[in-house]
Parts: C-alpha cells; sequence; structure tokens
C-alpha cells in the first residue's frame, strides 16, 4: 500500500490539549498525536492522569476508543507498568499487602522515596474487555498525597498509560473516552491520532506572472509525511541503505529555470544527522535523494541500528523558478507534481502558479435591481429613497498587475436614456494617484467625473497601482451607480467599458439594473371616418407598476400626443365622462379641461398596485384632421418627475465628490424627451372606405400586377424608393387597380377616372366610391395628398415622383386614401390591398 504525503506551501501544524475545569478531580491530556493509517497501530502515545484528589484502593477506569480497536490479534498485548527497579504491578500489590495501614510506606518500600528519583508515574494495570474497552486499575493516591512529598514522590504524582490500538477508519480521528467508573478522575474524551486516506492532503498558494518571459518564484514547498516512515529508506541485503527519492514535476508548457540554486532543507522530526541533501535537474524536473542520515537512529559505536522517526517527518524546497516554453501560447495554470520511488511515496499534484495576460475584467455582484423610468430621487420633495435608484454593484479589476495605463482615462457608459446621478466607490485596492500620492477610495474620487450626456462615469488618467504589499493582485474597485432613467427607457440596463489600455468591446458589457415603466395603460383602438366631429373611444385602464408609484399629491394628465403632426385637434368632451378605482388609491380634482383628463392624488397605494378606469369617453374632433393614428399619453408628475423642457443635456464632466443632492441646475437628473407614456394609435382616421374590394398585389420589379388572382401586364415595374423605404407604384397600376373608364375620361360622370396635369405635374385619382366619387391628388415632390380636399401628409417622408418620365405614386398612402387594408409581403417583396 503506497504512503502518504502531505505538500504544503509554509504550513504550520500544531495540537492543542483539553483544558480542564478548575474544580476537577483530575487534570487528563495526552502527550502526542499520532498520525496512522487504516490497520496501523497506534505507537508511543500516552494517556497522561493527574489526580486532584484522592484515588482510593482497588480503584480502575473503563477506557473507549471510537474509530479504533483494542484487537489483541492485532497489537499483540496491552501495555503494562514498569517502574523503579523493574518494579511491576504486581510487585507494588504485594508492597500495598504488606503495608495495608501505611500506602506511604508502600511507595517508600517501592522505591518511589529516593531523594535523586524523579519519577512520578503511578502505577496501574491494564485489562482487555472486548475491542472497544479497556479496564484500567489505578494505584491508591491517599488525600493530600499530590502535595505531601514525603508520602509519595517529588512534584505531582500522575498515571502514565499508553494507548495502543488499531486504527479501524481512515476518514475519522481516533479517540478515547475516560469512563471515571465512580473514582475521582475526570472524564474526558481526547484525540490520540489522525487518520489518512490513500489520496492524502495538499495545499497550496496561487502566484500569478502577468507576460511572456517572466519568471514566476514559488513559495516555500514542504513536503511532509501524512503517514510516518514515508520517508524511511530502504536497507539492502548487504546492510546498507538506500536513500527514499522524491521527484518535482512542472506541467507541460512550463521549465524550471534555476535548478542549481534550489535549497532543501530538513523540517520536522528530522531526528539523525545533518546530510546534504543530493539531487539532479533537467527542465521539467527535479530528482531529490532523500539523506538516510536524516532519519536514521544510531547506536552507541555509530552504526544505523534503526530507520524512522515516532512522528511524521518533513522538509522544504526553497527557490523553486519556473517560466513557460513559449511566451506566446502557454498560458493557464502552473502545476508541480510530487512523487516517491523507493519509499513508495504516493503522487499528488497541486497548483503553485497562473500565467496570465495583461487584462481587466469586469463582473457584477448579487441581483440585478429593478428600477422605475420617469424618475429621479432628486425630486426629493416625495421623499423618494435613493436605494431605489441604485444598480447592482459592479467589480472591475485588473487581471494582471501593470494593464491600467496611468496615462489614459478609464471610462464606463451607459445607454442613451439613462443618467448618472450620483456614484458609491467600495472596496478600492492597489490604487495610487501618482501625483499626490493619495491612495485608493480617495485617489478615485478625486479622478472621477459624471461626463457625455451624464451617462458616462470617467475616471481620469493619472493612477497607477501600489503593489508595495503584493505579489500578484492588481488594481481593483468595485462601485455602485444612482440612476434616473427616461420616461422612455425600458429593458436592461448596460454598462460597457474602455479605456487605460482596454480597447473598447474588449469586455461584455454587463447589466446592473432593469428599467420598467411605472404605469402600464390598457384600451383600444378606435377608428373613425375622416369628417367626423364627435365619436366615442375605447376606455382607459392606468394600472401601477408597483404600490406608490403616482406620487401623493402630484397631478395625472391623459391627453391626445400633439407631436406627430404638430399642433392636434384632437380632444377628449366633457360630457358625463366616469372613473372607477380598483385599491389604495384616492384621487380629486378630477376634470376634463382643453381637451385632456386631469386629476390628483389625493392619497398613494401603500400595500399594492392600484388601477383607475376612465370610462364613457367621447372624442370631439374638426373636418381638417388628416387620417392618420393618434396616440394617448398620461403624464403629469404623478407619473413622470424627471422631465424638464428647460433642461440643458449636455453634462461637463461634474466631479463625484462635489456633487449637491438637491442640485438640480447641472441637469444631471433630468430629461427633455419623455414627458409622459403613450398607448400608440388611440384613435385612426380613415377615409370612407371605397367599392375596392378585390384583392390587388403588386410585386418589386416584376411588370405584372394581380387583381383577384389574375395577372395583367404593365409597361414599367414597381420599386423602392431609397429614401422612404416605400412601395412606389406608376398611374398604370392605378387604372387597373380601380378599373378605370380610359374610354370616358373627359366625361362628367361618377365613374372612376386619372387625370394629369403636366403643368403642376399633378395627378388627380377620381374614384366611383359608394354614391359619390373620391377625390385623390398626389403631386411631383410632394410628401403631402390631398384628399377631398383636405392635405394630408404622408408616412415615413414619401413624395410622388416621376421616374423615367412616369408618374409613380406611393402604393400605401393610395391604399390608405381609398380605405382599403394595405399589407407587405417581406418574402416574396409583395404589395397586397384587401389580402385574404
Amino acid at each position: 500500500m503506497k504512503r502518504k504525503i502531505a505538500i504544503m506551501l509554509a504550513a504550520v501544524m500544531t495540537t492543542a490539549m483539553l483544558p480542564m475545569s478548575a474544580m476537577a478531580a483530575s487534570s487528563n491530556s495526552v502527550d502526542r498525536i499520532d498520525s496512522v493509517k487504516e490497520d496501523e497501530v497506534i505507537q508511543n502515545v500516552n494517556l497522561k492522569i493527574e489526580p486532584k484528589a484522592s484515588v482510593a484502593s482497588g480503584a480502575s477506569i473503563i477506557i473507549d476508543i471510537e474509530n479504533g480497536e483494542f484487537d489483541l490479534d492485532k497489537i499483540g498485548s496491552l501495555p503494562q507498568y514498569s517502574g523503579p527497579a523493574g518494579l511491576t504491578w504486581a510487585g507494588f500489590q504485594e508492597n500495598l499487602a504488606d503495608n495495608s495501614d501505611n500506602i506511604g510506606a508502600a511507595y517508600s518500600t517501592a522505591g518511589f522515596m529516593d531523594k535523586t528519583n524523579t519519577r512520578s508515574d503511578l502505577p496501574y494495570s491494564m485489562r482487555w474487555i472486548n475491542d472497544s474497552e479497556v479496564q484500567v486499575f489505578l494505584a491508591p493516591v491517599p488525600e493530600g498525597a499530590a502535595g505531601e512529598k514525603n508520602i509519595i514522590t517529588p512534584g505531582a504524582p500522575y498515571y502514565s498509560i499508553p494507548i495502543k490500538a488499531v486504527a479501524t477508519s481512515d476518514e475519522e480521528d481516533i479517540k478515547v473516552t475516560i469512563d471515571a467508573n465512580g473514582t475521582s478522575v475526570s472524564s474526558t474524551t481526547h484525540t490520540v491520532a489522525t487518520t489518512s486516506s490513500q489520496d492524502g492532503a495538499t495545499t497550496t498558494t496561487v502566484n500569478k506572472i502577468k507576460t511572456g518571459t517572466d519568471t514566476v518564484k514559488i513559495d516555500t514547498i514542504t513536503v511532509k509525511e501524512t503517514v510516518k516512515g514515508s520517508f524511511d529508506a530502504v536497507k539492502n541485503s548487504d546492510g546498507t541503505y538506500s536513500a527514499a527519492t522524491v521527484k518535482v514535476r512542472v506541467n507541460g508548457g512550463f521549465k524550471i529555470v534555476n535548478g542549481g540554486k534550489i535549497t532543501v532543507k530538513p523540517g520536522i522530526n528530522i531526528s539523525g544527522k545533518a546530510a546534504t541533501v543530493d539531487y539532479t535537474t533537467s527542465d521539467d524536473y527535479i530528482l531529490f535523494n532523500l539523506p538516510v542520515e536524516w532519519i536514521a537512529n544510531y547506536d552507541a559505536n555509530g552504526d544505523i541500528k534503526s530507520i524512522g522517526t515516532d512522528l511524521p517527518s518533513s522538509f522544504t524546497i526553497e527557490g523553486l523558478e519556473v517560466e513557460p516554453d513559449d511566451e506566446d501560447k502557454n498560458w493557464g495554470d502552473i502545476n508541480i507534481t510530487i512523487s516517491g520511488s523507493a519509499a513508495g511515496i504516493s503522487k499528488e499534484t497541486i497548483k503553485v502558479g497562473e500565467r496570465v495576460d495583461y487584462g481587466m475584467e469586469m463582473t457584477v455582484e448579487g441581483d440585478v435591481p429593478t428600477i422605475i423610468s420617469g424618475r429621479t430621487y432628486l425630486a426629493n420633495e416625495k421623499d423618494l429613497d435613493e436605494d431605489d435608484f441604485k444598480s447592482a454593484k459592479v467589480y472591475f479589476k485588473e487581471t494582471a498587475q501593470d494593464t491600467w495605463i496611468d496615462s489614459r482615462k478609464l471610462e464606463f457608459t451607459l445607454p442613451d436614456g439613462v443618467k448618472i446621478v450620483k456614484v458609491e466607490y467600495d472596496k478600492v485596492e492597489r490604487i495610487k494617484d501618482k501625483n499626490d500620492g493619495s491612495v485608493n477610495k480617495s485617489a478615485i474620487e478625486a479622478k472621477s467625473v459624471i461626463a457625455g450626456d451624464g451617462n458616462v462615469l470617467k475616471i481620469n488618467k493619472g493612477l497607477t497601482g501600489d503593489y508595495s504589499n503584493t505579489k500578484d493582485d492588481g488594481m481593483e474597485f468595485k462601485f455602485e451607480l444612482y440612476l434616473s432613467i427616461d420616461a422612455d427607457f425600458t429593458g436592461d440596463v448596460t454598462c460597457a467599458v474602455a479605456g487605460a489600455g482596454l480597447a473598447a468591446d474588449t469586455l461584455e458589457d454587463v447589466v446592473i439594473a432593469e428599467a420598467v415603466a411605472p404605469i402600464s395603460v390598457e384600451t383600444a383602438t378606435t377608428k373613425v371616418n375622416m369628417g367626423y366631429q364627435v365619436f366615442d373611444a375605447a376606455d382607459v385602464t392606468i394600472t401601477e407598476a408597483q404600490d406608490g408609484i403616482l406620487l401623493d399629491g402630484e397631478k395625472v394628465v391623459i391627453s391626445f400626443d400633439d407631436k406627430k403632426f404638430g399642433k392636434s385637434e384632437l380632444g377628449f368632451n366633457d360630457t358625463d365622462v366616469e372613473y372607477s378605482i380598483d385599491g389604495e388609491l384616492e384621487i380629486k380634482n378630477f376634470e376634463v379641461k382643453e381637451g385632456a383628463i386631469t386629476f390628483k392624488v389625493d392619497k398613494t397605494s401603500y400595500t399594492e398596485p392600484s388601477s383607475i378606469t376612465i370610462s364613457n369617453l367621447t372624442v370631439g374632433t374638426t373636418r381638417s384632421v388628416p387620417y392618420g393614428s393618434y396616440d394617448l399619453k398620461i403624464g403629469g408628475d404623478a407619473v413622470v418627475n424627471n422631465y424638464d423642457d428647460d433642461v440643458n443635456n449636455k453634462i461637463y464632466d461634474l466631479k463625484i465628490d462635489n456633487l449637491e443632492k438637491d442640485d438640480k441646475d447641472n441637469d444631471r437628473a433630468y430629461f427633455d424627451t419623455t414627458d409622459g407614456y403613450s398607448f400608440d394609435n388611440y384613435v385612426e382616421i380613415v377615409t370612407e372606405a371605397g367599392t375596392l374590394d378585390g384583392v390587388v398585389e403588386v410585386t418589386i420589379g416584376e411588370k405584372t400586377i394581380t387583381v383577384n388572382g389574375e395577372a395583367v401586364d404593365m409597361d414599367v415595374a414597381a420599386y423602392i424608393q431609397t429614401s422612404s423605404n416605400s412601395t412606389m407604384v406608376p398611374l398604370r397600376f392605378v387604372a387597373l387597380a380601380l378599373g378605370v373608364d380610359t374610354d370616358n375620361l373627359e366625361t362628367a360622370d361618377n365613374t372612376s377616372k386619372i387625370a394629369w396635369d403636366a403643368n403642376s405635374k399633378t395627378a388627380t385619382i377620381l374614384y366611383a366610391a359608394g354614391n359619390g366619387q373620391k377625390i385623390i391628388q398626389f403631386q411631383a415632390g410632394s410628401n403631402y395628398m390631398v384628399v377631398d380636399g383636405t392635405s394630408i401628409p404622408m408616412e415615413y417622408g414619401v413624395t410622388a415622383e416621376i421616374t423615367d418620365d412616369r408618374m409613380f405614386v406611393p402604393f400605401r398612402a393610395l391604399g390608405q386614401a381609398l380605405g382599403v387594408p394595405v399589407d407587405w409581403d417581406a418574402e416574396t417583396r409583395t404589395a397586397i390591398y384587401n389580402r385574404r
């Protein structure tokens, strides 16, 4: 069976005695702890019992063993007492019988009264009960004997009881427990041996070398027996001894560079003579021949009488250095493997270093928090908790020293629509200002500013590494950002890093927060034909994302977004509008004024989100409102409090160590982009549906049109207008799609016709819609069309145009003017009316 060694770096092993109470009847301990493996016998361990009170004649204790056995077949026999001049337990009993009325005389007769005799171990006798228990008979100690030198022996008397047992486990320590058995001896438990498994144990620390040809200096390596005898030399047939060998090998990709400068020293429990260690070296290993003299026991003539020590031995290796074979390829762990030969030492591998390239690392600690968009705690009249706007903690560090180039800035960039309000640093290590000498947190704070549009944390140049107290750790710091997020921004808030020698996109962006809208809006789209002045609209339900979202004492405004087509001529009518609330929210001053619905939050929700539903809505409009979609906007300071239309979005390097919480002048927490949340297409103004109910299809690049499945030729193909990404079709397409009566263009009737004015470059389409005609006009170069006298802007900035002497009009705008559904098949690049 292979023997075990433990490999450590500068390791120290200690054992401690179990302290006893001052009132204990005896002080119990063991004089050493052995180290064995399964089926090995514990040797040279003594249980020391020092009585503090009298021990009666005939007293005995019981010793129980755990994870071991008093197996006589394996240990041979139990140890027995041997005293002065060969005194045995039986002899001492005879003295006691002869001096039954004077125990002191019995001890004197036994030789304990000799003034020069320093023995203080008291007689005992051991009796085997079973493999788990032995009985120990104790010599009597009269009252006061411990302090009366004329009665027993000089000094305190004690029993020294050898523990001889065999290990039954290689996973648990072997312990003995004293059962007082009615005596004054204290009942205690003691570890008498540790055990070793077949695998042994290794411990180490990791050094890091930073690049290419740099050499790693490995800490002192201590090679220690887990089981005594692993280093023992082997006796040859001629009476000489062959030394045990230990090989230290470095893993592939690395080589030993200073084999001739290594120092090997004896460690603990080397009881023999001093000797020089003989070893040989190569690029990948060193072979040590352990001196026989280290572990030899000599007789009076100086000859070896035995090999081995009672305790595990060790030796140390100092000054080992390795480096990579190829500075451009060999990265990763540096391992050494310790193995033996003649002594059967088992193989052990430990990591002693790691070769890393210059680099940096950015990670996030803990869970990613949720932050409400459209809010800032700087509007602190509502006492918003600033911790609700704090990002996850970002951990940034060098993976190798000197990666950070001190002549360059380092920038952490967040997405547009996110602003940094405050920065807090934590665990700043090994950072120094190379100019003023300030270190760590004070140094990095003095160099940090909020820059860009408020979305950049910039650490200015001038910081360098302070590596005076470390071998391999680089500069590192952690920070948290307090954020203000534009109301339009939802989703992941990411953090990107670049600078200080780190190229952009080298490190993967990390997610530091999730932005969510404060409210959700539930309603439906209402479609109405152009020209209607009053129509019913869908109910609107506003629900908070969490309790307390709608801010107490602030106003909610519900209106039409007037930014899409300029000033809107749509608005809510003040007629029988109702509301209902689900939850704890309370409102007041509910009114409809100038086309907008407003109310004030009188009491905010506090245990769960609330919702408010507004019903019986009607919308008023004018006949001049163009067709198209109109969005509903929910805003006001109760919903969005980080909006300011006078904000200056340019941020000029705000020093983070001089920020004032209530300072709004620097605009670092405010936006002028979004003042509310929208429901798209709340109202859709459409032209009156005509009689075009067939399926019409045109494919980009094809000179055909398909009407209800039948292909009809055109003289030119449809194409995509580059500037607007819109499908353009020739007037010939219009004639075919609408079934224009080309024979009666000049007839003043209600049939469909197309007219062309060459002077104004205007095409007029008269479409027979129901009982009358719809008049649609397109002018080359204009992004407006005129429908029944109303000028309407066309989507995406598309313009009618003349191409190759032919007038082309936008397919989608024509369909919207005709009041038919318009679709696009991206796979076939086909535009479709009335798709089935």
